[in-house]
């Protein structure tokens, strides 16, 4: 065993160490037993992957499948995460981006959409 040997097992111990802290401790009280999680992620993900009705990029289907992991922690989570919503908005832009980019790359439709215009609140006159 050389000195880099025993330095790769000591990060890995230190990452597994982490890990075990993090699931047995903040994350569980967050986001409660992985199982009742993971099992909602993956069932969600069965139920969109059975009724998906086009062909999307690997990228695109796996951006989706982050949101869904998202989507699954907050509704199974004990604790409000402010994060898992901003991670959600995050993949689901990424998600929208690739999908564009796809079009782009095998329809050769444009790669940024024409945003639809939204329209303003009437202003109510001062008197």
């Amino acid at each position: 065993m050389t000195e880099n040997d025993a330095q790769v097992k000591t990060y890995r111990g230190d990452l597994l160490a982490e890990a075990k802290y993090l699931t047995e401790g903040p994350r569980k009280k967050a986001y409660g037993e992985p199982l009742i999680n993971l099992t909602c992620a993956g069932q969600l993900k069965l139920i969109t992957h059975k009724y998906q009705q086009r062909v999307m990029s690997a990228g695109e289907i796996e951006a989706i499948d982050l949101c869904l992991t998202k989507i699954a922690r907050i509704v199974t989570g004990k604790d409000v995460v402010y994060d898992n919503y901003i991670d959600l908005a995050a993949f689901a832009a990424i998600a929208g981006e690739l999908a564009q980019d796809y079009l782009a790359r095998t329809e050769g439709q444009s790669a940024k959409p024409t945003p639809t215009p939204v329209p303003t609140a009437p202003t109510t006159p001062t008197t």
